[in-house]
């Protein structure tokens, strides 16, 4: 089974996602971005360790900014978003 990842983002909508995924037992990982971590840049960075550390990633669960990273660096990959990568 593929694994999810998650970028933390700790309020009501992040807690209840990570529940329904528990509840499921849907494998998950949570990659947390430094703090006051804001530029376009340093997302790309982490979109591209993230594609890199799990290259079976078939979901993400983010803020904007970051999911517009993570499907840059996954259309670059030829990753068929949203086939392959929702």
């Amino acid at each position: 089974m593929k694994k999810k990842v998650t970028l933390r983002y700790c309020n009501k909508r992040y807690r209840t996602f990570k529940f329904e995924i528990n509840s499921h037992h849907i494998p998950c990982a949570t990659y947390e971005l430094a703090w006051n971590q804001f530029d376009l840049c340093s997302y790309i960075e982490v979109a591209d360790e993230i594609l890199t550390q799990y290259p079976d990633i078939d979901g993400i669960f983010s803020v904007n900014l970051v999911i517009i990273a993570m499907l840059r660096q996954a259309l670059k990959r030829y990753i068929r978003v949203p086939q392959a990568l929702r």
